[in-house]
């Protein structure tokens, strides 16, 4: 009689495999709860990372004054966003005064400090906030010998541009801020490093060399920026032109954009093969769809040319204008103002840059002044685990309460108590 083969040993290795192709992390989470050895190996920091790294981050909700507006059912991330919501802390109320949202880069926030006795919102202190942890750095204002070294006076400012630079690592304890001076002369650049603490200047540019005519007064020259493949795009108003900030090489740049685009709406997004990709969108047709265009860097012309690829139709009862400042990951988003008397409410939707679906967001109706939330919930941190007795409860709890049921939770975590008590942990 034939012997049978003994079943293939699951080694840590393999199953790290298996759960880093888990597309839901809800089913990272029931893989937690299964045993110990699933928590422990989930729970790593190494996989956490290598799997944050290989799964785009969830769309969560707005952030409006009052805090987080999860997105609601029958969103898919509505039960992660709703429990995400409860257990971490978007009020503010830990920071010295009221706050305006600038950036959300990575799951940071970075806000500006309100001073009403500070005429000057250049001179506003700035804060990177961690919401999952409660915790905050202060970023200083520009101090006046930086400022002095760059030639920079206050009259001659016409405007200025900050954002937090992503570094693609929700883990990461560092973090840059850039803050682009516009003056009648041409840019300055500004970079602040947690690491250091301080200010200093990068490079700088004059509008000749960027072959833009020079702003006089205080101006909305620039559009809202996006970042893709290590660069910043900003849409030049008024004009077929991009300008380009690479922050490998500190250098300033412009890029003309396809005829016709002076007055329409861009985003700048990442193609699905990695290139760079736009949608355009006019406003004056009454915003019944959005232009795709993809670049491509071998093109006939001098640096690529841009080519048409896709038409994204919009639904067709609502007048839709797409929110440049309302940045996510992997989404674009639209207000929708009805058409049609007999329906009521405005309404926001979700475009996939990927797919091209839109979907509606019900239940988010002013996303125009909130800033969208992208991120991973709090799930198996170690940070959060004291003792090896809590640990298992502590991280089925962290896990599972973003993204399943409260009945299913208590089983999960009953399981796990039970497992601990019998291992002795």
């Amino acid at each position: 009689m034939e012997s049978q083969r003994p079943h293939p040993t699951l080694t840590a290795d393999i199953l790290t495999e298996i759960f880093l192709r888990a597309d839901s992390p809800a089913d990272l989470a029931r893989a937690a709860a299964a045993c110990v050895g699933f928590c422990r190996l989930i729970a790593d920091p190494s996989f956490l990372s290598r799997y944050r790294s290989l799964h785009k981050p969830l769309l969560l909700g707005f952030i409006g004054t009052d805090g987080l507006h999860p997105v609601p059912a029958p969103h898919p991330n509505a039960t992660a966003a709703l429990a995400f919501a409860r257990t971490v802390n978007f009020s503010f109320r830990y920071l010295p005064r009221d706050v305006c949202v600038v950036d959300i880069r990575d799951g940071r926030i970075l806000v500006e400090l309100i001073d009403e006795a500070e005429t000057s919102i250049l001179l506003w202190d700035l804060a990177v906030c961690n919401p999952v942890s409660r915790s905050y750095q202060l970023v200083p204002r520009i101090p006046d010998d930086v400022l002095a070294a760059a030639q920079i006076k206050e009259r001659d400012i016409v405007n200025f541009y900050t954002s937090l630079v992503p570094s693609g690592d929700f883990e990461a304890k560092s973090f840059r801020v850039i803050r682009c001076i516009l003056v009648k002369t041409g840019l300055v650049l500004f970079v602040f490093s947690s690491v250091s603490g301080q200010w200093s200047v990068t490079t700088s540019t004059s509008w000749d060399a960027l072959r833009l005519d020079a702003p006089k007064a205080w101006t909305e020259l620039l559009d809202s920026r996006r970042y893709v493949h290590g660069c910043f795009y900003w849409k030049v108003n008024h004009k077929d032109k991009l300008l380009k900030l690479d922050m490998n090489t500190m250098k300033f740049s412009t890029h003309d954009l396809p005829p016709d685009q002076a007055e329409r709406t861009v985003v700048i997004v990442e193609a699905e093969d990695g290139e760079l990709a736009m949608f355009s969108h006019d406003q004056v047709d009454g915003g019944r769809s959005l232009d795709y265009y993809t670049f491509s860097p071998n093109g006939s012309k001098k640096g690529g040319e841009w080519k048409k690829k896709n038409t994204v139709m919009l639904p067709s009862q609502y007048e839709c204008n797409m929110l440049r400042r309302c940045q996510s990951e992997g989404h674009i988003f639209l207000f929708g103002v009805p058409k049609a008397k007999f329906i009521s409410h405005h309404a926001c939707f979700a475009l996939d840059i990927k797919t091209f679906k839109v979907e509606r967001l019900n239940g988010i109706y002013a996303p125009a002044i909130e800033t969208p939330y992208s991120g991973f919930p709090p799930i198996i941190s170690p940070r959060k685990i004291q003792g090896p007795r809590l640990a298992s409860r502590s991280v089925v709890s962290s896990v599972s309460c973003c993204f399943l049921g409260a009945v299913e939770v208590v089983k999960m975590q009953r399981q796990a108590y039970c497992i601990a008590v019998l291992l002795g942990v």
